[in-house]
């Protein structure tokens, strides 16, 4: 009875074990769309050190799938994808996410501050060159 035991226990380790060592689970796909086509650095980046560095640090666990040029689909796909987990991340720009979020457009804004900045340069050298013409005071 203690050899029966015995060897029901063993049996029963081993098959705890055995499993584990042969069979290896299949890698998590995570996926990626980006916005900008093949060869732009960003999309390089992603596709070369970033996709290799994952799966070599978390040893196969994890496989990375990038979908550039908007090759998963427009902006809307992209976001359904988001909602509903067929993708992990995204890259897409902020106006774009505006839509959703008023509060993502101040990051739109940079440029809207170059402009002003232009605008208010030129008015205030027109100003200049008005009052070396006329001999009157320049704007503020």
């Amino acid at each position: 009875m203690k050899l029966f035991k015995a060897m029901l226990c063993s049996v029963a380790a081993l098959s705890l074990l055995l499993p584990a060592a042969h069979a290896q689970a299949a890698p998590t796909v995570v996926k990626i769309a980006l916005t900008q086509p093949t060869g732009h650095p960003t999309t390089d980046l992603i596709r070369g050190q970033f996709k290799k560095t994952i799966e070599e640090k978390t040893n196969g666990r994890f496989r990375i799938d990038v979908f550039d040029n908007y090759s998963f689909g427009n902006f809307e796909a992209v976001v359904q994808g988001l909602q509903f987990g067929m993708l992990q991340f995204a890259q897409e720009s902020p106006s774009n996410l505006s839509i959703y979020d008023p509060k993502l457009m101040i990051f739109g804004a940079a440029a809207q501050f170059g402009i002003f900045f232009h605008a208010r340069l030129r008015r205030r050298q027109y100003s200049a060159r008005r009052q070396s013409w006329e001999g009157t005071e320049p704007l503020p």
